[in-house]
């Protein structure tokens, strides 16, 4: 009993000092504990933070790349490359852009792209240059000979891509009641303008000739000579087998739809109509239409061309029309050597080219398009409406480049302006615009 009481005084009491300690190790270790949770948390958050900022960046990045694309597909189509704006910009993939082109002149433009997606934004600039072919119809009348305006013809200048003559006709100039002034003359000698021939355009002789002018005549446009003479590209003639003879016969109707189509010849019968849908090419022998006879023209997705190999014939009554809503877009690639005459009151409509032989406007006719010949007959009183629309389709004499525009810039560019950068809000709230309002790119473009 002596015993165990000795041995129960002998035991130490806890020391409150180890407890302490002990404690505050634990409370440190859960602070560190804690303090790597929040730590991790933060680098977890930031590292969203920062793939959802590269996520919109690249987004902006590859938003801008697509405003020069679409700045360049427009120069390709001959509007002006602007895509947009800051105010009205066109809308892709959740993101806005828009490109501001600016004539370098020589045929280059730079392009810049402006792009906001999300909190990215971005800024692209490049610098193109349109090498394109000698074009074909950009002038009403262009002849390798003298060009000679008759006593009171007179030449001006539509759109059919916009609508009727009659609903742009609203200018008067000279006794005349005009549309546009874009109707141009172009001869690679010397342009001759008789009494009262009135040109709403310009009268660009070749290289070393002259405009003359006889009394109450006028050009509204230069009269500046080229400085070099227009070249009459080749006609370069699809391959295409052909399906026998195609006669639309009187009274009837036949359709054709897009596509390449030949025929050994092709004839429009007494008021019969042949109805073709573009984009379509239509190789033939000889193409014939009848009186009254009608080509209805559907160009809305695309021009029609024919290539006439050898004769053609456009008998009085014959017309060629637009379908409703769609621009005249045809034109007639004609590569024998063999003259046309159209015939009295003949109305004219699409662009013919005829580098090898001469084109002659009897009494009444009225022309609405473009013609390129070896020479251009007319009588007194002819009436010329050039359609702008057709620039738009013929670049080339059908073919064209694969692709006219060059790239020999290609960068990034601060952005601008900064204002936009620094505030890395929504896009539409930063510009204060609905997304729901916005064009599309293709319909963003300043023509």
């Amino acid at each position: 009993m002596i015993a165990c009481t000795a041995k129960t005084r002998n035991r130490r009491a806890p020391d409150p000092r180890r407890a302490g300690v002990a404690l505050v190790s634990v409370l440190i270790g859960c602070l560190a504990l804690i303090g790597l949770g929040v730590a991790f948390q933060q680098y977890a958050l930031g590292a969203a933070r920062e793939e959802a900022a590269n996520r919109d960046a690249r987004r902006a990045f590859y938003l801008a790349e697509t405003g020069l694309g679409e700045g360049m597909t427009a120069l390709r189509a001959g509007a002006t490359g602007n895509v947009g704006n800051p105010a009205t910009p066109a809308y892709l993939g959740g993101g806005v852009f828009w490109v501001v082109a600016t004539d370098l002149g020589g045929k280059r433009t730079r392009l810049v792209a402006t792009a906001l997606s999300g909190s990215g934004r971005a800024a692209l600039e490049a610098e193109v240059e349109i090498k394109s072919q000698t074009p074909l119809f950009t002038a009403v009348l262009n002849s390798k000979d003298q060009l000679t305006l008759n006593s009171s013809c007179v030449v001006d200048s539509f759109d059919s891509e916009v609508g009727s003559y009659a609903s742009q006709a609203l200018n008067n100039s000279h006794g005349y009641i005009y549309a546009k002034d874009q109707g141009d003359l172009s001869s690679n000698q010397g342009i001759v303008l008789n009494a009262n021939a009135v040109v709403f355009g310009d009268a660009t002789p070749g290289p070393g000739y002259s405009t003359s002018f006889a009394t109450g005549s006028y050009v509204s446009g230069s009269t500046t000579p080229a400085t070099t003479p227009f070249i009459f590209p080749p006609i370069v003639v699809p391959s295409v087998s052909s399906s026998g003879p195609l006669t639309v016969a009187a009274n009837g109707s036949y359709s054709l739809p897009p596509g390449t189509h030949a025929f050994d010849a092709l004839t429009i019968g007494n008021s019969a109509t042949l109805a073709v849908q573009g984009p379509a090419k239509i190789v033939c022998t000889n193409f014939t239409g009848d009186k009254n006879g009608k080509l209805v023209i559907d160009a809305t997705n695309g021009p029609v061309t024919f290539y006439i190999q050898g004769s053609y014939s456009h008998i009085s009554g014959f017309q060629a029309l637009p379908a409703a809503g769609s621009p005249m877009a045809v034109a007639f690639m004609m590569s024998a050597a063999q003259n046309i005459s159209f015939p009295a009151k003949a109305v004219i409509r699409g662009a013919f080219y005829v580098p090898n032989a001469n084109v002659t406007f009897t009494s009444g006719n009225e022309v609405w398009g473009a013609i390129a010949a070896n020479r251009i007959d007319m009588s007194s009183s002819t009436r010329f409406h050039y359609d702008e629309a057709l620039m738009k389709h013929w670049a080339t004499s059908g073919q064209g480049l694969n692709d006219p525009l060059e790239v020999q810039v290609w960068r990034r560019v601060g952005f601008a302006p900064a204002a936009l950068l620094r505030d890395r809000r929504d896009p539409f709230a930063v510009l204060g615009v609905n997304k729901t309002g916005l064009p599309s790119p293709a319909m963003a473009w300043d023509i």
